[in-house]
This record gives structure tokens, sequence and C-alpha cells, in this order.
């Protein structure tokens, strides 16, 4: 099972049914592909949407229950750039656990509801955890941010190359 698949799985199965009043909603082919049918009727597959930005826009909270897998998680990164709080498995949250504040709470699976919860309780907390999501976007993960760091670290190199050895 894949690492989406296996996250939607748990979400319908686990985590839906501790958190009856949220409505989840699982959009791209995870659910599909893992033949979610929920068992709850808070749950929405969504399947394919051709402007994920909608179901973003309309989001609270970012899940990112991910056990299983490799390279940096991109929905993580598509929660951050929409200024969603991101609660996020330590697997799931790895390349972002140095980076901080971003935004992104990182909790067991067994601490997802409790974290759910928690970062809508106190509508401060929430607006702190929205405006560091979306602020780590913005220096961090926009392609401009990106190339200006990559372009700096390109630039110490070859100046590191281009200094003579003995001088300064």
């Amino acid at each position: 099972i894949s690492p989406n698949n296996a996250a939607a799985r748990w979400i319908i199965d686990v985590l839906a049914p501790q958190c009856p009043d949220w409505r989840f909603d699982i959009a791209g082919t995870c659910g599909p592909a893992c033949g979610a049918l929920p068992t709850t009727p808070n749950v929405r597959i969504l399947g394919h949407v051709p402007d994920l930005a909608t179901v973003l826009d309309a989001a609270s909270v970012g899940l990112n229950p991910i056990t299983l897998g490799s390279g940096i998680n991109m929905k993580a990164v598509e929660y951050l750039h929409f200024g969603l709080p991101v609660i996020s498995t330590p697997f799931g949250a790895r390349g972002f656990e140095s980076e901080t504040p971003n935004g992104v709470q990182v909790v067991a699976l067994e601490g997802f509801a409790a974290a759910l919860q928690a970062a809508v309780a106190d509508a401060a907390h929430y607006r702190r955890l929205s405006a560091q999501a979306s602020a780590f976007a913005a220096e961090r993960l926009e392609w401009s941010a990106i190339g200006r760091r990559v372009r700096e670290r390109v630039q110490a190199v070859a100046a590191a190359f281009s200094t003579p050895p003995g001088r300064p």
C-alpha cells in the first residue's frame, strides 16, 4: 500500500471516528486507490479535484499522517503554502524538523485527535500557527527563495575556489 493510501485509510478508520464533529476531505487518487469507503458520515472521498486550491482554501488544518515513504512530503508543502497549520507524524515532517517556527506540529498518530482539537480550540494559537505556516512557505519554500539560497551557496563555493591559497 502506498504512503498516501495508508494515510487515507488511517484517517477513515481511526481518526474520523475519534473526531465526529470534524469533516475530513480526502482529495486525490489515494482515496479511491485504497478502496476507501467512508465508514463514518464525516469523511468525503473527493478523488481527483481539478482545482486543489478550492479544497485547501476551505480547509482548517492540513493532516499528514504519513508513516512510510521517501523524500519530502509535498502535501505538507502545499498545506503550508495555503497557510494551513499542519499536524504531522515525525516521519511525515522529515525535512521540516529543524525549521521552526513553521506551522508544523509533530505528533505521534495517537496524538492526532488531541492536536486537531487543540489547533482550533484557541483562536490566537490557530492564527499564530497559520501565520507561521504562511511565513515559512514564503521565506523557505517559494521558488524565488529556493533560488536565492542556491545562488548564495554556489557563489560561496565559487568564491572559495577563486581565492588563491594562503590569501584572505
